[in-house]
């Protein structure tokens, strides 16, 4: 789920970016970006690292194997090949900030790389040993299908009905009606509610962080107390929400109708408004909505 910004990093030296939302997160989950370095989604403002939503939950999961196998995309072995591309190997300008991987992950793609290179090496081969070639794809399947194995999630019931504390994380509800829904309390984190009828739905308090909420109908819906964190609400009808005491840092909300809605102690930090405005705290009249 992206944020919808591009973002500048800096550690030592200059800037360096823009990047989108995804390599930022990727990078945060591998260890490549540290706590202490700093970003910026205009290059002139800074912040710590550590205060992008759910830093610690991005560094968290990197650490689970199946995650780093997923989103670690080195290929040391076949990064350079003299005997093939007549070339030294590019050195490295600077530290490798990657996070080492197991070595059972190593060895599996040591082993993959042995089969590639000696069919590789020897074209004619194909046609000696078809069992060879067989074996070798069938490997490489086997492979594929660990490094794109989905991260482990909580314990979500995508078919359970709506009722308060119900946990949706990342189940499908484009274009439902779930008007009048029930959902205080809920974890509905990556949800997909584009165009989802949410009218009048109880949504105190609940977990809504990078949820797709495009086009969404939220008229008269109560989000008191909820986190949208990083939310697509581009499109959305939220007249009359009550958002009060809600979360919508990083949000993105433009062309989204806020007529009528209740914003009292609402966080707008760093969300597109409705008019296409990025809210800078420093800038109180940024962070108005408007419709």
């Amino acid at each position: 789920m992206t944020i919808g910004h591009l973002w500048y990093v800096k550690r030592a030296g200059a800037p360096k970016g823009p990047f989108p939302s995804a390599i930022i997160e990727k990078n945060i989950a591998l260890g490549r970006i540290l706590g202490s370095d700093l970003i910026s989604s205009d290059g002139a403002t800074w912040h710590a690292a550590l205060e992008y939503p759910d830093f610690d939950v991005l560094q968290k999961s990197g650490q689970q194997p199946l995650v780093h196998r997923r989103l670690d995309e080195r290929q040391v072995e076949r990064r350079a090949r003299p005997e093939v591309d007549d070339a030294p190997a590019e050195p490295r300008r600077g530290p490798d900030r990657r996070a080492p991987e197991d070595p059972d992950t190593v060895a599996r793609r040591q082993r993959a790389n042995r089969v590639w290179q000696s069919l590789r090496s020897n074209p004619g081969q194909l046609n000696k040993t078809p069992l060879l070639l067989a074996g070798g794809l069938i490997f490489a399947l086997i492979l594929a299908a660990i490094a794109l194995a989905p991260t482990p999630r909580t314990n979500a019931d995508c078919a359970q009905a709506p009722a308060p504390g119900v946990n949706w994380e990342f189940c499908n509800k484009a274009a439902d009606n779930l008007r009048g829904a029930q959902l205080a309390g809920s974890i509905l984190r990556n949800v997909q509610f584009a165009g989802a009828d949410l009218s009048d739905a109880d949504l105190r308090n609940a977990d809504l962080a990078y949820a797709d909420l495009s086009g969404a109908i939220l008229r008269g819906a109560n989000l008191e107390g909820a986190r949208l964190d990083g939310a697509t609400l581009r499109g959305a009808s939220l007249v009359n929400a009550r958002l009060a005491r809600a979360s919508l840092a990083f949000a993105d909300l433009t062309a989204a109708n806020l007529d009528g809605a209740i914003v009292a102690g609402t966080n707008w930090r760093q969300a597109i408004m409705p008019n296409g405005v990025l809210c800078r705290p420093e800038e109180a009249a940024s962070c108005a909505p408007r419709p």
